[in-house]
């Protein structure tokens, strides 16, 4: 049982940095501007951790019932498989589609980088400027 817990430990910290990278990613597009690092970074961090989070979540899921299949063989007590597998089990699915979302993401930013979602500061307001030396 400690591959699978260190497996849903590995999960619970990669989606945290999928939370931070995220709440980055959605504040550098409301500022128009670059926040601790580079916009496509984050957005490339996103995508890496929502992926270790697949695969320590998959982890858990797989070592855990291997666990209950093992266990329950060997143990004087009935082991079964509680309504919190099930729950692991659907957030596979979340996980996997926090992957697919952030891939889509960051394809769209390798497209239109954060350059051109920063606006360049336009002639018409220099010129606008008014100088009261």
């Amino acid at each position: 049982m400690t591959i699978a817990g260190v497996c849903a430990i590995v999960a619970t910290i990669s989606l945290g940095l999928f939370c931070l990278f995220s709440i980055l990613h959605v504040a550098m597009q409301l500022q128009r501007r670059e926040i601790c690092m580079g916009f496509n970074r984050a957005v490339f961090l996103k995508l890496v951790t929502s992926a270790v989070a697949v695969v320590g979540t998959l982890g858990a899921v797989i070592f855990g019932a291997v666990h209950f299949a093992v266990g329950g063989r060997h143990s004087s007590l009935a082991l079964s498989l509680g309504v919190m597998y099930y729950i692991q089990i659907v957030l596979v699915f979340a996980t996997i589609l926090l992957v697919i979302l952030s891939y889509l993401s960051w394809k769209k930013a390798r497209k239109s980088p954060m350059t051109n979602i920063v606006p360049k500061s336009s002639r018409r307001y220099q010129q606008d400027q008014v100088s009261y030396e």
